[in-house]
């Protein structure tokens, strides 16, 4: 599948660190299907690399991911 990129940014004043999970939706299914954040510092950023699974949204023109923490 193709690769999705997906930039984690930390806007907050401390650290964060959290699970991410990419719930299949808008037919949409993302591998793997979670990520863990750890200890990202206030200003910083990660990006993620995603494989695209499955593709098969309600509007081609506009696909939405999900994610949830």
């Amino acid at each position: 599948g193709s690769t999705v990129a997906l930039t984690v940014s930390n806007t907050d004043s401390g650290p964060m660190s959290a699970t991410l999970t990419f719930p299949a939706c808008d037919g949409l299914t993302l591998t793997p299907a979670s990520a863990t954040i750890s200890a990202l510092p206030p200003g910083g950023s990660q990006t993620l690399s995603l494989s695209l699974a499955a593709a098969y949204p309600a509007d081609a023109s506009r696909a939405d991911v999900c994610v949830s923490v």
